[in-house]
């Protein structure tokens, strides 16, 4: 059976209250990942002196514990009870990554520090498109993506600007600190939403 498909309902899409509050949660992930894995955090590296292959084997790292992540947050079995715990606890260790990494003094604790990232491209941003496309009909599944990936990509560009002109301003470090306090209030927008679905089951 074909289902009618109009302009209207599929712009309507964008307006499900569950979709943009984790897109707006997928900003916040996908900014801080583009701010510190993807560009700033190599320049902490090399200020410990490393080497370009020493910087190189610290993005390898990120990227293989991505997958690792990814490919274990595919085979978990999830309850709102368990989603809420996984998904503030990951909020809350890049909140610790953005608040360690710039006070890191050696090549090892950076590379044991590129392990959490890789739970937030792995894992959070996993469940967060998960619970994104929830309850969202089959016939405007692409539409509800496309808004999603529309909203974290302002993060992707406005991040990397906002921590740039933070270091420009001030110092790395507090740039670092800022990401780490959006990081944190992602983790407490994430248990007030499931603390009120809770209450309303």
């Amino acid at each position: 059976m074909k289902i009618a498909v109009n302009a209207k309902e599929l712009l309507a899409v964008g307006k499900q209250p569950k979709l943009i509050l984790f897109s707006f949660l997928a900003l916040i992930q996908q900014g801080i990942q583009m701010s510190t894995t993807m560009s700033f955090t190599n320049q902490l590296i090399k200020g410990q002196g490393a080497t370009d292959f020493q910087v190189g084997l610290s993005s390898i790292i990120y990227m293989f514990s991505a997958v690792v992540f990814s490919r274990i947050s595919s085979t978990l079995s999830l309850n709102p009870d368990r989603r809420k715990r996984l998904t503030a606890s990951s909020f809350g260790l890049l909140a610790l990554y953005c608040f360690t990494a710039p006070l890191a003094n050696s090549l090892l604790l950076f590379y044991f520090l590129q392990i959490i990232p890789g739970v937030g491209t792995g894992i959070l941003f996993s469940l967060l498109t998960s619970e994104a496309m929830e309850g969202v009909e089959l016939y405007k599944k692409s539409s509800a993506m496309g808004f999603f990936q529309a909203i974290y990509a302002i993060g992707m560009t406005v991040f990397p600007i906002l921590v740039g002109t933070v270091n420009n301003a001030i110092n790395l470090k507090i740039a670092y600190w800022l990401l780490s306090s959006f990081s944190l209030v992602g983790g407490i927008v994430v248990l007030i939403y499931y603390n009120s679905q809770k209450e309303k089951r």
